[in-house]
């Protein structure tokens, strides 16, 4: 324990980290005010040279902002649903709490060619970004360089955000993005992440951690069941298994089933149970 009896990152490396149920949120590495922890292949590393891997110097002199973030380590639940909603959430609603319920659909064009299904998330940010209710929203977004891997991207104006549009049903670190909107000085951000990185951001406001999460006006939550690994699926599985070039594929959907969508137009599927041996283990 630290001097004071908190964990810190040698409890969250211990008992989250090593034996494999980290998902990679980067909630720890956002937290982390001595930068001394990096993501590498979707898990936290400790790279102070002045403490082993397992430790940190500064975890012992009472730092224990890493371990506070985790919400595998020790989530705090009852303040996230409460404050949000007023109440704990009522385990016969398998859906959680809500306010309400509604189906959307964009009926922006744009939103709607470059959206996942309906384009709503994307049409919700754009006309945010447009009528500057939003001054940026840090999103899932392709890489530059590596065909079909998610990277963090903060956006500005809704012409980036319609770049970065779309699933690709590998997992993407969100969260580090805010960083970027701190550094840029944002004051009025959305955040769009599956439920491990829009809990993360919840996770960081119940324990007061707010520097990165203070300009967050908005978090949206995707639903989500599982990601894949982006070197067994979409390298393994798909470009060698089934010969397709990663930059011939148009777009990737899961309907029942794993639909790649080549630029050709033709569609290729993959049964469900074929594909799930690919999800990131952390999902379940």
């Amino acid at each position: 324990m630290a001097q004071d009896g908190r964990k810190h990152w040698k409890h969250l490396y211990e008992e989250i980290v090593s034996p494999e149920i980290c998902c990679g949120c980067s909630a720890c590495i956002v937290a982390c005010p001595h930068k001394v922890l990096e993501l590498r292949d979707f898990d936290p590393v400790q790279t102070d040279a002045r403490s082993p891997f397992d430790n940190c110097i500064h975890g012992e002199e009472g730092c224990s902002l890493c371990a506070m973030a985790c919400l595998r380590l020790e989530p705090s639940l009852k303040i996230i649903e409460t404050s949000l909603f007023g109440e704990r959430r009522d385990e016969t609603r398998p859906e959680g709490n809500y306010l309400s319920k509604t189906l959307a659909r964009a009926t922006d064009e744009r939103a709607l060619a470059k959206g996942q299904d309906g384009g709503a998330v994307t049409a919700l940010l754009a006309h945010g970004l447009d009528t500057g209710t939003l001054d940026g929203a840090v999103v899932s977004g392709p890489s530059a360089r590596v065909p079909w891997l998610d990277e963090p991207h903060l956006v500005r104006t809704s012409a980036e955000l319609l770049e970065a549009a779309g699933s690709r049903y590998t997992y993407c670190a969100t969260p580090l993005g805010l960083k970027k909107a701190a550094q840029a000085k944002l004051r009025k951000i959305a955040l769009v992440g599956v439920s491990c990185e829009s809990t993360a951001v919840r996770q960081l406001e119940a324990e007061g951690i707010k520097r990165w999460v203070r300009p967050v006006r908005l978090v949206i939550g995707l639903m989500c069941c599982e990601t894949f690994d982006y070197e067994a699926f979409m390298i393994g599985k798909i470009q060698t298994g089934l010969g397709i070039p990663l930059t011939e594929i148009e777009k990737v959907n899961v309907k029942g089933r794993v639909i790649v969508t080549l630029k050709s137009g033709e569609d290729v599927e993959i049964p469900l149970r074929d594909a799930r041996p690919y999800a990131n283990e952390w999902c379940h």
